[in-house]
């Protein structure tokens, strides 16, 4: 409801000019207390529709963000120190390493690690302690602690504060390794894999990220959800699909499903002038016109298919490594 009188305030101000049409007059729109759906989903189709200049949303939004929670830290010298670690380094370094519009699950991390950063000095102050003063022992009583959850996630922040010299000698460890699933039992996957492969009534592109990501080629799903109709080679050779250097050529009825799924994202995006790729997303998000499904939606659809993600990917990247030398492994697969 609160979204419907959102839009039709939108459409009217934007009617009567009273409201430009630019990111930076829709920026202004967005609440800080939650997400203005009507108010993003109305920039999508902008932005789709060419009528909007394509920017790097997520990043936008995590800029957005930093803003909001800088601006509710009380302590000036909190705030400004939070604000430099947020910028200059978490932000910084996304932009250094971004060669494309980042994708949601990046600017998830980089929230995470911005919001633990603003727990850690708190929870030093409680000990009578700052950055400057703080020693290894209050650090490893941090990683100890039931007080918080996630304190490894910290461990930019400090590394960045030692560098920046607002502390000394103190150091977060890597996070030790979690235990993996066992790799899924063969007879399960390859069962698996030609219910996917055969079962009509499962959407198509369920069934090919679930091929890609757990049975058979081992993907991430932040690295799947971010292919386009670019990645897709068809020509006499038959039908290959780029996920690295060297195009990996795909057998039947592999090869049948990824051009079916080309078709649907085409159809899906009719409307689509532009995008982040000048090109059409494989798996396109099914509430944002011209973006990408979010690694977390993609995630959610397998689980709901039955898909035993963790053990699938493992036993797939396995038995690749097992039939295929490892430097044409990586050039296949990244």
């Amino acid at each position: 409801m609160r979204e419907s009188a959102t839009a039709g305030r939108l459409v009217t101000d934007l009617a009567a000019g009273a409201c430009e049409l630019s990111h930076e007059a829709l920026d202004a729109r967005l609440s800080h207390q939650h997400r203005d759906l009507a108010v993003e989903y109305f920039r999508a189709v902008l932005v789709s529709a060419g009528i909007l200049p394509v920017r790097d949303e997520y990043l936008a939004r995590l800029e957005r963000w930093i803003e909001q929670k800088t601006a509710a830290i009380e302590d000036p010298e909190d705030r400004r120190l939070i604000t430099a670690f947020a910028r200059w380094d978490r932000i910084a370094r996304i932009r250094r390493r971004a060669r494309n519009p980042i994708s949601s699950f990046t600017s998830d991390i980089a929230q995470t690690q911005i919001a633990k950063a603003v727990t850690f000095p708190n929870w030093i102050k409680g000990y009578e302690e700052t950055l400057a003063t703080c020693r290894q022992p209050l650090i490893d009583l941090w990683l100890t602690s039931e007080e918080h959850h996630g304190p490894y996630v910290a461990r930019p922040f400090v590394r960045w504060a030692v560098r920046s010299k607002f502390a000394t000698n103190i150091s977060i460890p890597g996070k030790p390794q979690r235990t993996y699933h066992s790799p899924l039992d063969a007879d399960e996957r390859w069962a698996t894999a030609r219910r996917l492969l055969n079962d009509d009534s499962i959407e198509t592109r369920d069934r090919v990220a679930g091929l890609m990501v757990v049975l058979l080629y081992g993907q991430f799903p932040a690295k799947t959800c971010r292919l386009t109709v670019n990645h897709v080679i068809h020509n006499e050779n038959g039908v290959a699909l780029r996920l690295n250097t060297l195009p990996l050529k795909l057998q039947p009825p592999m090869d049948g499903l990824v051009l079916q799924l080309v078709d649907l994202a085409r159809d899906h995006e009719r409307t689509v002038i532009s995008n982040e790729h000048n090109a059409l997303w494989l798996f396109p998000s099914l509430q944002m016109p011209g973006r990408p499904m979010t690694s977390q939606q993609l995630g959610r659809r397998l689980r709901t298919i039955g898909l035993p993600s963790e053990a699938g990917r493992s036993a797939a990247l396995l038995d690749l490594c097992a039939q295929i030398p490892p430097g044409v492994l990586q050039r296949l697969l990244g």
